[in-house]
């Protein structure tokens, strides 16, 4: 139980109590579940009367408790949960490995237990300050895809400029939706023409959100700057990912019509947004990921209705 409050309680410093602007990278990521596995190896086999693979499994116990509490009462996002994966494994069991390390040459009367047990406590909180201040680098980033329909621009533009409830026959198969659970568009309203008309865009999980309009060309092009509010994105969905940040910045986006010939149109969707953290390669792998599922999901539903609808017109 120990092993498990102290995981709750640095999660709460760490995680809850942070401040939004700053990416607790090395101290959420690396340091606190290096400290987990530390502490838990101290505290439940200080004196190595287990096996490394048993440490390492009282450590993965720990906090595959600590995570499912994180759920319950902290609503706490699979989002997060899958993305966090692949650090905390190998800083968890590099530390139990180390702290074992570290105290087989002592006899169990040596104090050097209690030292590490103190250090692996406080370890995090040291780092959290740090992370504030570390000069990261900045990335743009644009993700762009491209759907040939066979219906005529004026017909696509149409389909395109405002969604209506997309049925589920209409969704396609996705990693980020059906597998990571990330929340899917479930309609787009457009509320004016022209620029400063507002899309007004309603995902599941209670999540919504505004594209205003910077550029309307008619049956050519839509641009627009995305706009969220503080609850746009409930915490229940992602407590931890704020798409306007210093770290994250979901910017801008935009639909262009091509026409292949009359009744052919390539309709291309780009998003842009921007990263800075420590690890702008990983979540480049990550951003891109969800946004090209999400480009596939929605232009699936325009091409769909589009040619169903040109098909009507002209049988």
């Amino acid at each position: 139980m120990a092993a498990i409050g102290y995981s709750l309680l640095m999660y709460i410093i760490i995680w809850v109590s942070r401040n939004d602007m700053i990416f607790p990278f090395f101290a959420g990521l690396i340091l606190l579940p290096a400290a987990i596995g530390s502490f838990t190896t101290l505290l439940f086999d200080p004196y190595l009367k287990h096996s490394l693979g048993k440490s390492i499994g009282f450590t993965f116990a720990v906090m595959g408790v600590a995570v499912l509490l994180t759920v319950i009462f902290f609503a706490e996002g699979f989002i997060c949960i899958i993305m966090a994966i692949p650090f905390f494994v190998p800083a968890s069991m590099g530390s139990v490995w180390l702290t074992r390390t570290a105290l087989s040459p002592f006899q169990p009367e040596n104090k050097t237990k209690h030292v590490a047990r103190s250090v692996a406590f406080i370890l995090p909180l040291l780092m959290l300050p740090i992370d504030g201040l570390l000069n990261n680098e900045s990335e743009t980033i644009s993700v762009t895809t491209n759907f040939t329909i066979n219906a005529p621009k004026e017909l696509v533009w149409q389909h395109t400029t405002s969604i209506a409830e997309i049925k589920p026959e209409e969704r396609v198969w996705s990693i980020s939706h059906n597998l990571v659970r990330v929340p899917m568009p479930i309609d787009a309203k457009m509320q004016g023409s022209g620029i400063g008309a507002v899309r007004h865009l309603r995902w599941t999980n209670n999540l919504n959100f505004r594209e205003v309009i910077t550029n309307w060309e008619e049956n050519s092009k839509l641009s627009w700057n995305f706009e969220f509010d503080q609850d746009s994105i409930p915490a229940t969905v992602e407590a931890h990912i704020d798409v306007k940040s210093n770290y994250l910045d979901l910017s801008n986006g935009e639909y262009e019509l091509i026409a292949i010939d009359q009744n052919t149109t390539l309709l291309r969707l780009t998003t842009t947004y921007k990263i800075t953290t420590p690890i702008n390669s990983y979540n480049r792998w990550w951003g891109n990921l969800f946004l090209e599922d999400f480009h596939n999901g929605v232009l699936s539903v325009i091409k769909n209705r589009s040619e169903t609808h040109f098909q009507a017109i002209t049988s």
